[in-house]
């Protein structure tokens, strides 16, 4: 007979977004929920297009974060696992419920204070 383990939230986080727990999983669940938020129904309208661009920006903490190869593939990244449906261009994509789910998660876990482990 096999047990079901419940998973933990990190666990859950992590298994979903497809990544470890090395290096800095904290940052990057960070970065997702910057995104996300951004992306959100809410963070879309709030802004004007131009505002929507800068606000994107902000989020991954760097002038010009659209010229950035890095940013593209976190943008894809995004797509790929079905957390945003893809737009005009992907960064101009919205979030999908699992999207919603996952920010969900990430604000709630975010909001606990978790460490790095």
């Amino acid at each position: 007979m096999t047990v079901p383990i419940e998973m933990s939230l990190e666990d859950e986080i992590l298994e979903t977004l497809g990544i470890c727990g090395c290096g800095q999983p904290r940052d990057v669940m960070e970065l997702v929920e910057r995104s996300l938020t951004r992306m959100s129904s809410v963070g879309r309208a709030a802004a004007n297009n131009e505002d929507y661009r800068l606000g994107l920006q902000r989020a991954f903490r760097r002038e010009n974060a659209l010229d950035d190869p890095l940013v593209w593939a976190h943008f894809y990244q995004m797509d790929h696992l079905g957390l945003i449906e893809h737009g005009v261009s992907v960064w101009c994509g919205w979030t999908t419920p699992k999207g919603e789910a996952v920010l969900a998660l990430l604000r709630k876990y975010l909001a606990e204070g978790a460490k790095d482990g």
